[in-house]
């Protein structure tokens, strides 16, 4: 066989290839795509070295509206209207990536050590501000 270009575990060698491509893909492509491409590697990375939040999970844990953040099983949760819930991913600072949705953040506001409200930012760079109702 051949040696490996970047040596990493057999486990992780898929996400690699893909966390490659998609950097090497962003340097190139159009400005619009761009972000959405370093989003995408941003998520990708975290997944490969998982990211330490800036504060404790419990912190962001509350109710947005419609919209809930719960700490389950040690890890943070979205749900929508009581519907299914989505693993979130800490990707650096008070930003998470829906595990499911990697292209769709949570971006939180902090204030006295707790959430107040979030940013979702959809894949296109949509963003809908959710402010903490408990």
């Amino acid at each position: 066989g051949f040696a490996p270009t970047v040596p990493t575990e057999v486990s992780k060698a898929l996400d690699v290839a893909h966390l490659r491509a998609l950097r090497k893909l962003a340097q190139t492509a159009p400005a619009p795509e761009t972000a959405q491409l370093e989003r995408l590697a941003t998520v990708m990375a975290a997944r490969l070295e998982p990211v330490t939040p800036a504060m404790p999970l419990a912190a962001y844990a509350g109710t947005f509206g419609e919209r809930s953040v719960n700490l389950e099983d040690g890890k943070l949760v979205y749900r929508r209207n009581g519907g299914i819930t989505t693993p979130l991913l800490p990707i650096g600072g008070n930003r998470f990536a829906m595990d499911q949705s990697p292209g769709t953040l949570l971006e939180f506001s902090i204030a006295d050590g707790r959430a107040t409200a979030f940013d979702l930012i959809q894949g296109n760079g949509a963003r809908s501000t959710n402010p903490r109702t408990q």
